[in-house]
């Protein structure tokens, strides 16, 4: 209904930006709702319809931030969509187009928190996009998420977000890493993400997706240290995620992730 009077109202005044925004936005939302609820092709196509209307607004006023960023923002959106369904081509393209537009934007307001978040976690994710594919290229796109985050929680303690998304950063390292064989190297990158998380499950202890991060961190320091021969840390490690996957397991019998 909201796309119908959308297209109503720009129909009779075509050159309104801000209809055509709202509708571009419209259009992104339903994007994401129908990628959740499954109906993958739909989704992909309001994507698209989002994208053409925000890409005629960005020509019409060239290196505008409000445009940019509405378009970057889409981008990301389908690139996430894509990678989901395996298209790695089309969700490395979309992925590459959002961080370059981030970055453009960035040149606008260095100081932006914000937008240096959101260009972290869009290098993180064509990290997980070229993984498989090019290992080299998605490590060196893991460690530019790294340096952004790190830049971000030093400056900006009391943003748990900023915490999270680097400990994710580095547990993605870790699998880069442990492909690698380079198994210290990856240690050293789980225990990162695990000191981390430890710190959000202490200051945000009812937040349970900072404790199921966490137990898949362990597992995942299990796995390596393992690898390397360390058989007793190891099974600490493989123990102590177990404990906390029971816990979740007990407090949310109807969740079947955990």
């Amino acid at each position: 209904q909201s796309l119908a009077l959308f297209a109503n109202l720009t129909a009779k005044s075509p050159d309104d930006e801000t209809l055509l925004a709202r509708q571009a936005n419209a259009y992104n939302s339903l994007g994401l709702l129908l990628g959740a609820t499954g109906k993958s092709q739909e989704a992909l196509d309001a994507y698209a319809q989002a994208i053409a209307l925000q890409q005629a607004i960005a020509d019409r006023e060239p290196g505008a931030a409000k445009p940019e960023q509405a378009l970057a923002e889409t981008y990301s959106n389908l690139g996430l969509l894509q990678s989901k369904l395996g298209e790695k081509p089309a969700a490395r393209k979309s992925n590459s187009v959002s961080i370059r537009l981030f970055k453009q934007l960035l040149e606008g307001k260095p100081g932006d928190v914000d937008l240096r978040h959101t260009l972290a976690i869009g290098y993180n994710n064509l990290s997980y996009v070229d993984r498989g594919d090019d290992w080299n290229d998605s490590e060196a796109s893991c460690r530019h998420a790294i340096a952004l985050l790190d830049e971000l929680v030093a400056e900006n303690s009391s943003r748990l977000a900023f915490r999270s998304d680097l400990a994710l950063c580095q547990n993605n390292l870790g699998s880069i890493l442990g492909h690698r064989q380079d198994w210290e190297a990856a240690c050293e990158s789980y225990r990162k993400a695990i000191d981390l998380q430890r710190q959000l499950t202490r200051q945000a202890g009812a937040v349970v997706l900072f404790w199921r991060d966490l137990a898949v961190s362990l597992n995942n320091l299990a796995q390596a240290q393992q690898a390397l021969g360390d058989l007793d840390a190891a099974i600490k490690s493989f123990a102590d995620a177990e404990e906390i996957a029971l816990q979740l397991v007990d407090d949310y019998p109807n969740e079947i992730t955990f």
